[in-house]
């Protein structure tokens, strides 16, 4: 693993030639607000950014907060007004929701994203299996299911970044490297439902979800 010092390096490093296109799913709070606000800090506010949640006002705050590009801008670039600051919101608890909103995404960003965060989805309350109107336990939509329809959707829009020659990076921040024994005969735990243990393996879903994807997707 890259040791902070080299990861603050690439990070300070950051200063794309163009405007890039960004997307937070869940960044209205925690890791994916906290990552939003270092990237609108690193690119001075040159950046487009999507919010994805379901609190309107305190996307708005966050909005309201992003820095503004230095003036004056650079000969050939954009108007500072014209950097697109959007709140979209969803709960990712059912599937045509993701759907309505992915769709509305790909509209908003004319297909071409350049950096997909997703930290969305825990019901740390639910201690038992609750189905969702899909018939999919909640937790495991909300950390898994979820994630990966909503991946899945805006590849296109990732892929058009990347046939461009930007950047198209995907972040899904979910207890990575837990490397649990996955039960083949119960993936969805209907049989042994377990707090802990859908916890845990949402994580090696989503480790697995990361490793298929990166083979089937263009190299970045």
């Amino acid at each position: 693993m890259p040791s902070v010092e080299f990861a603050e390096k690439v990070v300070a490093s950051y200063r794309p030639s163009y405007i890039p296109n960004a997307v937070f799913i869940g960044g209205t709070s925690g890791i994916g607000r906290a990552m939003l606000e270092a990237l609108a800090k690193q690119t001075q506010g040159r950046v487009n950014l999507w919010i994805v949640g379901r609190n309107k006002t305190v996307a708005e705050e966050i909005i309201a907060s992003i820095p503004s590009p230095p003036l004056p801008e650079p000969e050939g670039s954009i108007a500072t007004n014209c950097f697109t600051r959007e709140f979209v919101a969803c709960d990712v608890s059912l599937l045509c929701n993701i759907q309505t909103m992915t769709q509305e995404l790909l509209r908003q960003t004319e297909r071409k994203i350049n950096i997909l965060v997703v930290t969305s989805g825990n019901a740390m309350s639910m201690f038992s299996r609750v189905e969702t109107a899909d018939g999919l336990d909640l937790q495991m939509m909300l950390r898994y299911y979820s994630r990966f329809k909503m991946i899945e959707d805006l590849v296109p829009a990732l892929e058009n970044a990347h046939a461009l020659g930007q950047d198209a990076r995907v972040m899904t921040v979910l207890a990575a490297g837990i490397g649990l024994k996955v039960p083949i005969d119960d993936l969805d735990l209907k049989k042994w439902y377990n707090y802990l243990k859908v916890h845990m393996l949402t994580g090696v879903y989503n480790d697995v979800m990361v490793k298929v994807r990166t083979l089937v997707s263009p190299s970045p």
